[in-house]
């Protein structure tokens, strides 16, 4: 799913070490890039920008009411 929205790009960190040890706990599980506004989702426990999770809300009502 592409976002229409700035994101932080994971390729721009310096400390590829240091990011590599933390990134399962800064990635958005939607985009994979570092999260933006994080949000924690209270059923999967997974991480999501806030408006990746909220693109995908709005993309998946639309599919489930058709």
């Amino acid at each position: 799913m592409e976002s229409s929205y700035i994101s932080l790009d994971p390729e721009s960190i310096k400390n590829v070490d240091f990011y590599n040890s933390i990134s399962d706990i800064i990635k958005c599980s939607i985009c994979h890039n570092i999260l933006l506004i994080p949000v924690t989702c209270n059923s999967c426990e997974n991480h999501f920008c806030k408006n990746c999770v909220s693109n995908w809300v709005k993309v998946n009502k639309s599919e489930t009411a058709n």
